[in-house]
Parts: C-alpha cells; structure tokens; sequence
C-alpha cells in the first residue's frame, strides 16, 4: 500500500500534495474550530463571516481527501460504487458543515443552493482526481461525450440519492426543510 501511495505521489505530484495539504487543513481546521462552535450563539458578523470561510475550507479539504480516497481503490466495478458511497458520505458532510457553521443554518433557498454548490463541486473534483480517459485518434468524440454524460447522470443521481437517505437518517431536520421548499417551489 505504502508503495502504491508513493508511486502515485510520484505520477501525480500536484494532485498528491493538494490532497497532503487538505488534510492537513481538515486536522488544523477541526482544531481551531472549536472557539468557532462555542461561540456560534451569538450575532457578531465576524463569527458568521469566519462560519463561512471554515465551512469553505473544511468542505474543500474533505472532498479533495475522499476523492484521493477513491483513487486507491482497486479499479472495477466496486471503484464506482465505492466511490458513490464515499462520494454520498462527503456530501452529506459538506452539507451539514455549512449548516452547523451558520448562526441560523441553513433554510429554504439557502439550503437548495448549498446542496447545488457542494453537489456539482464533489462532482468536479471526483472527476478531475479520478476519471483516466484514454483517448488515440481512432475514439470517437461525440461518442465519448454521450457516454461520459450518462456515466455523470447516473454517478451524480446515485449520489445525490444516498446524501438524501443519510440526511434523512442523520439530520431529518434539513430534510424537512429540503421538502418545504420543494412544495413551496411547485405552488409557484
């Protein structure tokens, strides 16, 4: 494993150093966090303002951590689904970093936006650490494009459903607030 790690920090130095760097930013972060969450009661704007920017950076460390994660499973068919349980669990963690970290959390509009931000940034970053596409002049271009669409459709809904069945599970309460806004969305 140690030689697997090493000979990928090699063939991907940039990609392997952000990943070192985010999780060292996950573990600094988590520890200066505390005074953050202790103080969160109050309405001082540079709490808010400092709420944001740490649940930026915590979001942005895990997800380049979880897609580095990825990278090390075997390749196949347990690498997606792998990757869309580990991809699920970064999401829902996302979300909820950004809830816990606003004075009010998160609400209607607020919340659907958030889901958006962190849903299509997991899904851009998944991408660039790990989908390899072997491309010679005998591929097809618009073939490869349709397909890597359907590949995103499929990936992307997977996970958007099992971020749903963990905030179901684990923080109904985002769940309810996710329901209202939909219901008020479709009475307009």
């Amino acid at each position: 494993m140690i030689k697997r790690v090493w000979d990928e920090f090699k063939s991907t130095p940039i990609q392997s150093t952000v990943a070192v760097v985010s999780l060292l930013t996950m573990i600094a972060g988590g520890l200066s966090s505390i005074p953050l969450f202790e103080s969160a009661q109050t309405q001082d704007t540079e709490i808010t303002k400092n709420g944001v920017v740490y649940a930026l950076t915590m979001s942005i460390a895990i997800t380049f951590v979880c897609a580095t994660a990825v990278k090390f499973i075997p390749s196949g068919i347990a690498t997606f689904f792998s990757s869309i349980v580990i991809a699920s669990i970064n999401f829902f963690i996302v979300i909820n970093i950004f809830d816990s970290s606003l004075i009010d959390g998160l609400h209607g509009q607020q919340l659907n936006s958030a889901r958006n931000v962190a849903f299509y940034g997991i899904m851009a970053i998944y991408s660039i650490f790990n989908l390899d596409i072997a491309v010679d002049e005998s591929t097809d271009g618009g073939s490869l494009i349709i397909s890597l669409i359907f590949f995103a459709a499929i990936w992307g809904s997977m996970v958007s459903k099992g971020e749903g069945y963990l905030t179901g599970a684990f923080n109904p309460s985002l769940q309810e607030v996710k329901m209202s806004t939909q219901k008020t969305n479709i009475k307009e």
